[in-house]
């Protein structure tokens, strides 16, 4: 039996290490998303959002996954207060981290419905500032304000694929901000799919 160099044991390695794998096992790592998010939260529509997250594939369907998102909404209005026009503007902000589990159905892999349930903190914040002029003389109201509470996201959606490395997402979830009095709320996004 005649035995090969070195060299050319290393060169066949070499050569089987730069063969193309499938598109599928090179996906299977996870996955990075980013888009527009629109969020409809205590009567208020936030359409300026967006949203970014990453997932961590622990089996070919269930894997971690880690959000952090942001909604912004500027009001503007005059409101008469006992017969004076009143001017307000008010500057609405809201961001959420998150972090939960996904559940993905890969039997297709050109249509990946997916559901999901994250967990974690949203800050809220508003800049008011407001005038009135009575009897010549101007009033203003210039104030800021924030909190910070648990919440979670319930929701799932789709990616359709378009090539090996782009996928398209559309996707809705509830959303409950934790504490007293707080309402039902809903986020719809859509986004590109990056897989890695």
């Amino acid at each position: 039996m005649t035995r090969l160099p070195i060299s050319v044991i290393a060169a066949l390695a070499v050569l089987l290490l730069a063969i193309p794998q499938p598109a599928r096992a090179q996906n299977d790592a996870g996955e990075f998303s980013a888009g527009w998010q629109v969020l409809h939260f205590e009567e208020e529509t936030f359409s300026r959002g967006w949203y970014a997250d990453v997932l961590g594939n622990l089996t070919d369907s269930l894997g971690v996954v880690g959000e952090v998102s942001g909604h912004y909404r500027t009001l503007d209005e005059t409101r008469l207060v006992a017969g004076v026009p009143v001017n307000v503007s008010a500057d609405l902000r809201i961001h959420s981290f998150m972090g939960g589990i996904r559940f993905s159905a890969r039997q297709n892999q050109q249509i990946v419905p997916f559901g999901q349930a994250l967990f974690g903190l949203v800050h809220g914040s508003a800049s008011i500032e407001g005038s009135a002029t009575v009897g010549g003389r101007t009033f203003n109201v210039d104030e800021s304000e924030s909190d910070s509470d648990a919440a979670f996201a319930l929701g799932g959606g789709v990616n359709v694929r378009m090539t090996d490395i782009l996928a398209l997402r559309f996707a809705a979830s509830y959303f409950r901000v934790i504490e007293d009095g707080a309402s039902n709320s809903v986020r719809f996004a859509v986004g590109a799919v990056f897989p890695f």
